[in-house]
C-alpha cells in the first residue's frame, strides 16, 4: 500500500509520522515499515482485528505505534488534511 505511493520499501527518505484512520488491521499493519528510525505510526480510530506488528520493525528501528479514539471518522479526515 505505503509501496505503491512511493513510500516504505525500497525509498531512503521515510517519514516521521504516518497518521491513518483506517481501521483494516492488515492495512494498518503494511504501513509498519514506513516510519523512519524512530518515527511513529499514529492510529486514530481502532479495527475489531488484532493489529499484527512485526517486533523487528519496532525494536531495530526504535519505531513506536500509538493510538487514539478521540472524535469521529469525519472529524479525523478533516484534521490530517488541514495537517498537511
Amino acid at each position: 500500500m505505503l509501496a505503491t505511493r512511493g513510500g516504505a520499501d525500497g525509498l531512503r527518505a521515510r517519514a516521521m509520522a504516518i497518521i491513518t484512520t483506517n481501521g483494516n488491521a492488515e492495512a494498518v499493519s503494511s504501513l509498519m515499515a514506513g516510519p523512519a528510525p524512530r518515527g511513529r505510526l499514529v492510529l486514530l480510530g481502532a479495527g475489531r482485528d488484532p493489529l499484527p506488528v512485526s517486533a523487528g520493525h519496532l525494536v531495530v528501528g526504535e519505531r513506536s505505534v500509538l493510538g487514539s479514539i478521540t472524535g469521529t471518522p469525519y472529524e479525523n479526515g478533516r484534521t490530517s488534511t488541514s495537517v498537511s
